[in-house]
């Protein structure tokens, strides 16, 4: 895609049911992307926790650094594609000093170094063997080295664009069932907007940021006109909540918003249901609750119409 104006811009959502089985959910991963490429998509977006949705150990044991395996995986689909791809989410740990590596038989904890700041970039791209390091894991599970929920961003030729990690964590307490990510994984600290062409800029947002308003205003701020919620929203909330934030937020700040959310069940219910709406806050395009695509087309001329009728001082 070159960067000049583009009125038209074609985009997909990839809804999946992933479990524990890493490979299984690339392969899954690749046939919808492919499909959806050879229907013209330019821009397409997975869920949260894409390769790995299962329980607390089977995600720990699948956290990787950020230039890791999954990290060259999205770029290479990109590239070979040739389409913009917001790689939904994975657990991303920080990379491990060599200097907390003991010769065996010492004693003490082998702790992990988280990265510094919120910055992707300083983390540099190491040997992606530790990723599954016991030492690191043991580190994850005494809860002294937590993993960020990190979505990455691709351009059509492969480039990595940049990195956002999920600042809003689901700790809620429903009637029936409690959660808790924040035991789990470490928040963010900083909004992502990356420029697809001079007309098009998208904002990221995962899952439970989607009910924190603010962080889309300030993403409109930033120039985002396109907003991506990879998700993962359960059964319980997506059915009374997931339609009306997606469009309340696409309506708030006049923009398009692609959400891609998890379907199925993988010790929690999934809803499914991932869409697309207008800067009207009308869905034009909707999955029921199965592994799919749902792709549209979006129309900058359109958004730029709305804005103008309902100017934002």
């Amino acid at each position: 895609m070159s960067n000049s104006c583009c009125r038209y811009l074609k985009v997909a959502a990839i809804q999946l049911a992933s479990n524990s089985d890493r490979e299984y959910n690339l392969a899954r991963c690749e046939y919808y992307l492919k499909e959806a490429a050879k229907e013209g998509a330019e821009v397409c977006v997975l869920p949260e926790l894409f390769s790995c949705l299962g329980d607390e150990r089977d995600s720990y044991q699948q956290a990787e650094i950020l230039r890791g395996s999954l990290w060259k995986w999205g770029s290479a689909q990109a590239k070979k594609l040739g389409c913009f791809l917001v790689m939904g989410s994975f657990l991303e740990r920080g990379k491990r000093s060599r200097r907390s590596v003991k010769p065996a038989g010492d004693s003490g904890d082998d702790v992990s170094s988280s990265s510094d700041g919120d910055s992707a970039e300083s983390l540099a791209c190491i040997d992606d063997s530790v990723a599954f390091d016991p030492a690191y894991l043991a580190a994850l599970k005494a809860k002294k080295s937590l993993p960020y929920n990190t979505c990455c961003i691709f351009d059509n030729l492969g480039n990595y664009l940049n990195s956002y990690r999920k600042i809003h964590l689901f700790d809620c307490q429903l009637p029936n069932a409690s959660y808790q990510e924040s035991s789990v994984t470490k928040p963010g600290s900083k909004t992502v907007v990356c420029k697809i062409d001079n007309s098009w800029s998208l904002g990221v947002g995962i899952c439970y940021d989607l009910r924190f308003p603010e962080q889309f205003r300030e993403l409109r701020k930033q120039g985002a006109n396109l907003f991506v919620v990879p998700s993962a929203f359960t059964m319980e909330t997506g059915r009374e909540h997931w339609e009306i934030l997606l469009r309340a937020r696409a309506i708030e700040n006049q923009a398009y918003v692609i959400a891609a959310n998890q379907c199925g069940s993988s010790g929690v219910r999934r809803y499914g249901h991932s869409m697309i709406v207008d800067p009207w806050g009308t869905v034009i395009a909707q999955a029921s609750e199965r592994p799919g695509i749902v792709m549209a087309e979006l129309d900058s001329e359109f958004l730029t119409h709305i804005r103008q009728s309902f100017p934002q001082n």
